[in-house]
C-alpha cells in the first residue's frame, strides 16, 4: 500500500533504513534534495514536499521516473 509522507518522514526513514546513504546531495549533506539512483535527476524538497512510499516493500517512488527506489 502506496502513502504519501512528508519530507521530513521519508528523512527519518532513509536514515533508519539505508543509513546516510539514499544519495544525499550537497558538499555539506544537503536535507532538502535526493538523487534518485534510477533517473539520477535531483529530487528538490520545494518541488515534492509529499513523496510516495510503500512501507510494505520499504521503497519510494521516485516522483520524476516513476521507478522504485529502495
Amino acid at each position: 500500500m502506496i502513502e504519501q509522507i512528508s519530507w521530513e518522514k521519508a528523512k527519518e526513514i532513509v536514515d533508519e533504513i539505508y543509513g546516510n546513504g539514499w544519495s544525499l546531495v550537497g558538499e555539506d549533506d544537503c536535507e532538502d534534495e535526493f538523487i534518485c539512483p534510477e533517473c539520477e535527476d535531483p529530487v528538490l524538497k520545494e518541488d515534492y514536499p509529499f513523496l510516495d512510499f510503500c512501507r510494505e516493500n520499504k521503497t519510494f517512488k521516485c516522483p520524476i521516473c516513476e521507478n522504485e527506489i529502495g
